[in-house]
């Protein structure tokens, strides 16, 4: 984990708790309370019914062979937008906002891309506008090299789905 996301985690909540007492002194203590149990019921239906749309469309996809990710980033992001809803706080409720926003969804999925490609061997062949696949190999570490990593690396990959040596090259 980086070290923005772990402060980001460790100052999360002292900023909801400044935002909760800003809205306690500008609309009352009721209304911040209606606000809350409305955002989290928001987010309880959210997660509930985008669970069931990912699990509904994930079969869908492999009784028609699709790959995954396609039906699934959107929905596990809304999902996760629902679960920073039932967070109590205003930040987290305007960031569970946004991932119901395609556009959101979209560039989260893309960074989200950009950091599975940059950890590893990253593939990702596109067969039409709408599918999009993708292959993940870890490299091997640097201290092996010559025979020893080409032994290892025959051992590991031969038969399993992370060989490709028969697909057409698409790049």
């Amino acid at each position: 984990m980086s070290s923005n996301l772990k402060l980001l985690i460790a100052l999360l909540p002292f900023v909801e708790i400044a935002l909760l007492a800003k809205l306690v002194s500008a609309f009352g203590f009721f209304v911040t309370l209606g606000f809350l149990l409305l955002s989290a019921s928001t987010g309880l239906t959210i997660v509930r019914l985008r669970g069931l749309s990912a699990l509904l469309g994930a079969r869908e996809s492999l009784q028609r062979g699709k790959p995954l990710a396609d039906t699934l980033y959107r929905d596990a992001i809304s999902a996760l937008g629902g679960v920073f809803l039932i967070i109590p706080g205003p930040f987290t409720d305007v960031v569970g906002i946004l991932m119901q926003i395609p556009f959101f969804q979209d560039l989260i999925g893309r960074r989200l891309l950009e950091k599975l490609s940059s950890q590893g061997n990253f593939h990702v062949y596109a067969r039409s506008d709408s599918v999009i696949e993708g292959d993940f190999r870890r490299e091997q570490p640097r201290e092996q090299t010559g025979k020893q990593a080409d032994i290892q690396n025959q051992q590991t990959t031969k038969g399993n789905i992370y060989d490709h040596s028969d697909r057409p090259d698409n790049s």
